[in-house]
């Protein structure tokens, strides 16, 4: 069911273990969304440079894309995962973290340099939260499924830093 925020789905199941099984896959999710923002507002502070602006974006698209493969968890719960294996406290603090981040960049943009230095270390931060390394699988094929996923997640963090070698190189 919605609950007011765009692609976001909450599921209700019985359990306590369950409920917070959800927490964690329901907040996961949204960090993805609050990424997917932060890239899409760096994408707009820098829009007079088309090579970055354009990573920006195919970025924020990527996470768009992680956050889709919460919502096919949290769909199959049921059968797919067995547990999670990242406390929902740190992960509510990495939302908070990554909102805060967010609003502070529509209020004052960091430059190219800046905000590629800080979105590489977000994402090295962030990569315990992705679908593939925050949930323990019932099954090896569900695994390695959300394994191969993520390797494109590497490959997204590996395009950053090479942007943000040119851009020092530049210096």
């Amino acid at each position: 069911m919605p609950d007011g925020r765009r692609g976001t789905r909450r599921v209700a199941v019985g359990g306590t273990q369950s409920v917070e099984v959800l927490k964690v896959l329901n907040t996961c999710h949204d960090i993805e969304v609050a990424s997917e923002r932060l890239y899409s507002v760096f994408a707009h502070a820098h829009a007079d440079h088309p090579t970055v602006a354009a990573l920006w974006r195919k970025t924020a698209r990527e996470e768009s894309q992680h956050a889709a493969q919460f919502r096919l968890l949290v769909g199959a719960y049921g059968g797919t995962i067995e547990r999670v294996s990242v406390e929902y406290d740190r992960a509510a603090s990495a939302l908070r973290d990554v909102q805060a981040l967010t609003a502070q960049a529509q209020a004052n943009p960091p430059g190219i340099v800046e905000a590629l230095r800080f979105a590489v270390e977000l994402e090295e931060r962030l990569a315990g939260f992705h679908a593939g390394a925050a949930s323990v699988f019932n099954d090896d094929r569900h695994r390695k499924l959300f394994r191969a996923m993520m390797a494109a997640d590497d490959r997204h963090t590996d395009a950053l830093r090479e942007m943000l070698v040119a851009y020092e190189l530049d210096r």
